[in-house]
């Protein structure tokens, strides 16, 4: 299984409330069919005693302390999509928090892994990637949520004093516009 990325995909600051998305590129070299099987490690069963068997170099480090954080998700109707797929045409049936996905021999596959920012803090997940080709694949995921702050005049949104501008005569061209507000 080659990844068409790194095995790091970093999320662009993201608002608190709003939803960002990236993609992962799967291919398949091989002449026979791969299965993948996509999980965030917070859904995988008992992953700390996986971080515990694997080598320290086989998952990509992370800027901050890690901790597991939720709010990396798939999209939910492709989710239900691949599983009835899975189940349909192959009678197996897929956890029920992970992305089954059939590579045909050569096959490339774009999935969309997206971001919802809860708090303004730093995230950081693992995206495993079970496979029969190479056994397992790790992603490392980071984002940032961020809470927006507009300043007018260095005064925060709320302020109650009242903002002064100074027109001078190089003001000349601004039209102010009649309205019981502002009379003219």
């Amino acid at each position: 299984l080659i990844l068409g990325n790194d095995s790091r995909i970093n999320f662009p600051l993201t608002q608190v409330g709003n939803v960002s998305h990236r993609s992962l590129i799967l291919h398949n070299p091989s002449n026979h069919n791969v299965v993948v099987q996509l999980l965030f490690d917070n859904d995988y069963p008992h992953s700390e005693m996986l971080y515990d068997g694997l080598p320290s170099n086989f998952i990509p480090p992370s800027e901050a302390k890690y901790v597991t954080s939720r709010g990396f998700f798939f999209d939910e109707k492709l989710l239900e999509y691949h599983r009835e797929y899975f189940w349909h045409n192959l009678r197996v049936n897929a956890f029920k928090h992970s992305l089954p996905i059939l590579l045909k021999p050569g096959q490339s596959r774009r999935v969309v892994v997206s971001f919802l920012s809860e708090e303004a803090k730093f995230y950081t997940s693992l995206l495993l990637l079970r496979n029969n080709l190479t056994i397992l694949e790790v992603v490392r995921l980071n984002a940032k949520g961020a809470m927006p702050l507009f300043k007018f005049g260095n005064r925060r949104p709320g302020a109650t004093s009242p903002l002064l501008f100074d027109m001078t005569k190089n003001s000349e061209g601004i039209v102010v516009p009649k309205s019981p507000s502002f009379p003219g």
